[in-house]
């Protein structure tokens, strides 16, 4: 039996680099498994050639970008982050998932959830964005993030303070929100 996959255009998540510092390069190495369509800003550029990863598109001054071949330059409007224009990029390309490295996460993220699945890594956390309810298995210890307004009811956390809770026991953890909206769940990562 053959280990090998066919992978359709766009079937893999894009990762989008916008910060190089989000997580460690373990899980970098391991968002890179898939050769996925690269995208990121001017800033980030070098880092990713410096470590010989091939970069798709570049957000931003396209002189700024013009280094390596077959990269695609994207210009930047003024006052546009640079990850709201990358989604919009995404979409616009029929992607339907998205890893997103950053050092913060921007205002109005949710409203792109229902059209992109989106995860984020902001400061050595993952972020996944949900509707409804959210059921995982967790070890007994770990942290979670998340807004406690929009919480309807919990299993298998404790309440430790603002916008952070902690499993109680090795199992399955249950939330059930008290919106329709999409709600961003966060998670420590090694």
């Amino acid at each position: 039996m053959s280990s090998h996959h066919i992978v359709r255009e766009n079937q893999e998540p894009a990762l989008l680099v916008v910060s190089s510092q989000a997580i460690h390069e373990e899980w970098m190495g391991q968002l890179l498994e898939w050769s996925p369509t690269i995208l990121t800003d001017v800033e980030n550029m070098d880092y990713l050639l410096m470590h010989g990863i091939k970069i798709d598109v570049v957000f931003g001054d396209p002189e700024a970008a013009a280094v390596q071949e077959a990269i695609k330059i994207e210009p930047l409007p003024r006052a546009v982050d640079p990850i709201h224009q990358a989604l919009r990029y995404l979409m616009a390309h029929d992607f339907r998932a998205v890893n997103i490295l950053t050092n913060s996460i921007p205002q109005a993220i949710t409203s792109y959830a229902d059209r992109i699945n989106i995860v984020m890594f902001c400061q050595h956390r993952r972020y996944v964005f949900v509707r409804h309810s959210f059921e995982k298995w967790k070890p007994r210890g770990e942290k979670m993030y998340i807004d406690e307004s929009i919480i309807k009811s919990f299993q298998g956390l404790n309440y430790e303070k603002k916008g952070v809770f902690k499993t109680t026991t090795d199992g399955f953890v249950t939330l059930e929100f008290s919106t329709d909206s999409y709600v961003m769940i966060g998670e420590d990562i090694a």
